[in-house]
């Protein structure tokens, strides 16, 4: 795993493109790591857009992954990134661009009581579930079990 710098690419260190490999297999979405020279500074690596964000600085630069990107590799983590929406209620996909609209909503609603910090990267309004749950088909299939529940 490597991190645009201004002067070309820089690999990240071994325990760091270990831990990137594991969580990138294993279909997360986001991955938080400790980087840096002093290896105290937190960033957020969005696989969706292959960019790593400082929260601190609010920098953003490109990462990239190195490597092969074998079709075995592709379908593991497509059913995984899936099975992880749907364990957690997270967003399939977080892009860096939905985590922005977050944290501007979030920021937003700090003196709201019903606003809750997890929000920041989850909004259950937001998941896949919830859409499917609002979508009308939904609905009518919902109501014809109910009704063929009934009748029988």
């Amino acid at each position: 795993w490597q991190w645009r710098h201004r002067s070309g690419w820089r690999d990240y260190d071994a325990a760091t493109c270990a831990y990137l490999e594991r969580c990138y297999a294993a279909g997360q979405a986001v991955v938080r790591v400790k980087s840096g020279k002093d290896q105290k500074t937190v960033l957020e690596i969005f696989f969706a857009d292959m960019v790593q964000h400082d929260p601190k600085t609010n920098n953003v630069r490109d990462v990239r992954r190195l490597g092969p990107e074998t079709l075995k590799l592709r379908i593991r983590r497509y059913f995984r990134e899936w099975v992880v929406a749907f364990e957690t209620g997270k967003p399939y996909r977080m892009s860096f661009e939905h985590y922005q609209r977050q944290r501007r909503r979030f920021l937003g609603g700090l003196e709201r009581d019903d606003f809750h910090a997890a929000m920041l990267y989850w909004d259950p309004s937001e998941s896949i579930f919830a859409r499917i749950t609002r979508h009308p088909i939904y609905w009518l299939c919902q109501l014809v079990l109910v009704f063929s529940n009934a009748l029988w």
